[in-house]
């Protein structure tokens, strides 16, 4: 069974690893908490169904790929890449949305992609 002051340093523990899980929890349900605010606030519906490669943009329609970052920074990551060759194959724009003080990479906004930027996401 151990002694009480192993099961303390046990129970300890377990209360770090679920303070941890919040930490991680908390900014995923504000990210989809904003990404609806943000769709719908641009006249788009969350897309749930079409893939572009192996990447699910936010939103599409006949003239745009859409995607929401409600981070601190955005990469030119596997998926951004993925979404902007939609984009150049099917003749659309790529726009990625995302907060006003939100650090974008320089190879992010390669043409087509744009970035728009918005007060109410993102580091506040």
């Amino acid at each position: 069974m151990g002694t009480p002051i192993s099961l303390a340093m046990k129970v300890g523990k377990a209360a770090k690893a679920v303070s941890k899980a919040d930490d991680v929890v908390k900014p995923t349900q504000r990210g989809l908490q904003n990404e609806a605010k943000v769709l719908t606030s641009e006249g788009l519906t969350k897309n749930t169904k079409s893939k572009e490669g192996n990447s699910i943009p936010d939103a599409q329609t006949k003239n745009k790929i859409v995607d929401v970052k409600d981070t601190k920074r955005v990469s030119d990551t596997r998926q951004i890449r993925i979404q902007r060759q939609a984009a150049i194959d099917s003749k659309r724009k790529h726009i990625i949305i995302t907060g006003a003080k939100t650090k974008v990479s320089k190879n992010v906004e390669q043409p087509p992609t744009k970035v728009k930027r918005r007060d109410d996401i993102g580091p506040q």
